[in-house]
């Protein structure tokens, strides 16, 4: 079920109308724990239906994630179990986390390198053939940061789950089913369920309460909504239908300025088609009386590949680097154990995007950046504050050329296409002069038209960050800041209405 099919805006008004009905049901305060339970478990059921919506048969795999996780997290906070079954029971989670993510993900990669040749033919194609489900990465990466901050008791996770377990109201019976309900709920919230952000438990459990209506900040809510659909339904969409071709294998017609238009392009259509369905996420999470965290902050500011992850894909980021790259050892065992751990966890996480050697090589080429980073100016490159305002601007357009170039791996279809293209762009004329040779004049500009929202955005963020310090303009910048904002809103919705592009799957279901 796509965020802009009808559906499901049917889907959520019909939930929302209950959700906020049944404070008005029960009574307060003396019904607190069941409004809390109806609540928690009307969400569930809502997240359940969205999931199961075109392929009812993936609710079992999301109910098998969400049985296996709450049953090893009572274990994990259990006072009957011991510290050596903890242990192994946090194991067991792990491993059947990533089994799962294996199994359906990853299979068809596994079997090249562990397969006789002789069985290839009649095998791969089987396995290559298995449905990737819709947002596993997202979820199993979820529960497995539940099940490691349990054990490690940070952030009050364990603290809060153990006082779930052990609540003094109620049976056994209903103590495990709320505790069932609440990492449930955790574990499948639909906003963001399908492409994050990826939320820890540290960040969410604590929210699950009791809501009303007149706690909701609608307008906040509002915005991020409007600001999400019109990224994806205006930009996104919009540029998708230019930026197909860059999936053609023969870039012969094309001028050195096509190709970096069209790449461009595309960095300007996958930035505004996952921001968009984070922007749609937040504002959701926010109707229900939920702060689900920022995932991205302006990325093509950065001044480098390092201040690029702190920006892009942030819940990703930090989760990489708080399971993988600490437990790796991080930057403590030296400069070159350091250099190893970047290349794992940036491979890896190229890989988590899907089981195709192009998002390796993703991965392999950011981590060779943020390796070469590191060696040549140590932690410098992850603080932009210390880059001078006259050198920011060359560092983001090379930042930004690089980065968008490396898009390639997502869109291409193999390494082949995407060394035609690099090899057109080496040898290709310029095309000033000449820009109606490839791209149609048409086309050119309605590129250039789409990419301008996410160059307004970045541009103003920048200006809003480093802009010259002028006493007498401050308040007049502040009276006159709600109103433009009003105006952008109205003209973001208007678009939306009228100029939204052909409807289409958000980019990073398919990781």
């Amino acid at each position: 079920m796509l965020f802009t099919s009808f559906a499901f805006v049917g889907l959520v008004l019909v939930c929302l109308g209950l959700y906020y009905v049944a404070p008005r049901v029960l009574a307060e305060p003396e019904d607190r724990p069941r409004l809390r339970t109806v609540q928690t478990s009307l969400l569930v059921l809502t997240s359940f239906v969205f999931y199961a919506f075109n392929r009812p048969v993936l609710a079992l795999l999301l109910l098998f994630s969400v049985l296996m996780n709450a049953v090893v997290a009572w274990l994990l906070v259990s006072a009957r179990t011991s510290e050596v079954f903890k242990t192994r029971a946090l194991a067991v989670g792990i491993v059947a986390n990533l089994a799962v993510l294996a199994c359906f993900k990853y299979a068809a990669l596994f079997a090249e390198f562990l397969l006789p040749s002789a069985l290839e033919g009649d095998v791969l194609p089987a396995l290559r053939g298995i449905p990737l489900p819709i947002g596993i990465s997202f979820y199993t990466f979820q529960g497995i940061s539940l099940l490691v901050d349990v054990r490690r008791d940070t952030s009050g996770v364990a603290g809060q789950l153990r006082t779930l377990a052990a609540g003094s109201d109620g049976g056994e019976v209903r103590r495990r089913v709320r505790f069932l309900t609440e990492v449930a709920l955790y574990i499948s919230f639909f906003p963001q369920l399908i492409a994050g952000p990826i939320v820890r438990a540290s960040q969410f459990l604590h929210q699950i309460r009791p809501r009303r209506a007149s706690e909701v900040n609608w307008n906040a809510a509002g915005t991020a909504l409007v600001g999400g659909y019109f990224l994806k339904m205006v930009v996104a969409d919009n540029l998708a239908e230019h930026t197909a071709l860059l999936v053609v294998d023969d870039f012969s017609r094309y001028t050195r300025v096509d190709l970096l238009l069209l790449v461009y392009g595309y960095s300007a259509q996958i930035f505004a088609d996952f921001a968009g369905y984070s922007l749609i996420a937040i504002g959701l999470g926010r109707l229900f009386g939920y702060e689900l965290p920022r995932n991205f902050r302006t990325p093509y500011n950065s001044t480098s590949i390092t201040e690029f992850w702190q920006r892009w894909h942030i819940s990703l980021s930090s989760w990489l680097r708080e399971y993988l790259y600490i437990p790796l050892g991080g930057n403590r065992r030296g400069p070159r154990r350091t250099y190893v751990n970047l290349m794992i966890v940036m491979v890896l996480g190229g890989l988590w995007h899907g089981a195709e050697w192009n998002f390796a090589g993703w991965g392999l080429a950011h981590g060779l950046f943020l390796a070469t980073e590191r060696a040549v100016a140590g932690g410098r490159y992850g603080k932009p504050e210390l880059v001078s305002n006259v050198a920011r601007i060359p560092r983001i357009a090379v930042t930004f050329t690089v980065v968008s170039l490396l898009w390639l791996f997502f869109v291409t279809p193999d390494f082949g296409a995407s060394a035609a293209f690099f090899s057109r762009l080496a040898t290709a004329p310029l095309g000033l002069g000449q820009l109606g040779d490839g791209l149609s004049t048409g086309r050119l500009f309605a590129i250039v038209v789409f990419i301008s929202p996410v160059l307004v955005h970045h541009v103003v963020s920048l200006l809003q960050d480093h802009r010259p310090r002028v006493p007498a303009l401050g308040p007049a910048v502040r009276l006159g800041w709600p109103r433009i904002q009003t105006v952008a809103l109205g003209v973001m919705l208007f678009l939306i209405a009228t100029n939204h592009g052909v409807t289409g799957e958000f980019i990073y279901f398919e990781f």
